[in-house]
């Protein structure tokens, strides 16, 4: 699967092992439409040992009542969970909250060690696209760490003061090599992997299958005569006078910007 992992994330992950070392805390990003396929399962055997935070970001772009099931089921495994949006910046004081309370009670830790001049150093983990950069912008409260909606746009290493004595690192986006087909098929459809790398026909039919014909109905106000996904295509293709790819990507184009409504890619 090596056209799904560009040299600049092999180098990134080599990278990411030196820097974990440096680091304290670690929190980790996901995409809340798809926050098992864009979880990086490698992650786990870099991180052991270390403070960890699990973030569920675009939570916005959800209903409501998938996300707080989101946070009570990753909550069986992991300590401190928020789901947020840090565009919208709804739950952002959440992370705050959870970050100033494991900072206070590391510093008392080092406190009664002796040890007063420290900077508490945090990592910023999670694949291409899921809002790295963004919560970074939101808990410092102004642009430092680059953003943009297309993945592997962060580059290199970004140290940030967040907080007294708290700097941050932002990472570049790192893939993982183990996934199966569908869930390529999602993190392409969040835009984890750059268009280039995929194939927008079937990331584009899956997304149908997920949120079926009527929610293609719904979201555009057209009448479809059949349910495949495939003709479904063939259909918008004759009311929108595009070809079959221009509607590949505006249906994909259009997902991501929530325009198809509330959609989860994946169970919560």
């Amino acid at each position: 699967m090596e056209k799904w992992y560009p040299g600049h994330i092999t180098e990134a992950k080599r990278e990411l092992i030196d820097n974990l070392k440096m680091c304290d805390t670690v929190i980790e990003v996901v995409d809340a439409r798809s926050p098992f396929a864009s979880k990086n399962r490698e992650l786990d055997k870099f991180i052991k040992g270390k403070n960890r935070i699990l973030i569920i970001n675009k939570s916005d772009l959800i209903e409501e009542k998938i996300s707080i099931n989101l946070e009570k089921n990753f909550k069986k495994k992991y300590r401190y969970v928020a789901a947020i949006s840090a565009k919208s910046g709804k739950n952002m004081k959440r992370l705050l909250y959870i970050l100033e309370a494991m900072f206070r009670k590391k510093k008392e830790k080092l406190q009664r060690r002796g040890v007063n001049a420290f900077p508490i150093r945090v990592v910023v983990l999670g694949v291409p696209n899921v809002g790295k950069s963004q919560i970074i912008n939101k808990l410092i409260g102004r642009k430092v760490a680059g953003v943009a909606n297309k993945p592997g746009f962060t580059r290199g290493k970004q140290w940030v003061r967040i907080l007294p004595n708290v700097d941050l690192l932002d990472t570049p986006g790192i893939l993982w090599t183990n996934s199966s087909e569908n869930e390529l098929k999602k993190m392409a459809l969040i835009g984890s992997l750059k268009d280039s790398f995929h194939n927008t026909m079937g990331a584009a039919i899956h997304l149908i299958e997920i949120i079926s014909k009527r929610g293609i109905e719904k979201a555009y106000q057209v009448v479809l005569t059949k349910e495949e996904p495939e003709s479904v295509i063939e259909e918008l293709t004759n009311i929108w006078k595009k070809s079959e790819e221009d509607v590949y990507k505006k249906l994909i184009t259009d997902f991501r910007k929530g325009k198809l409504g509330l959609i989860s890619l994946e169970s919560a």
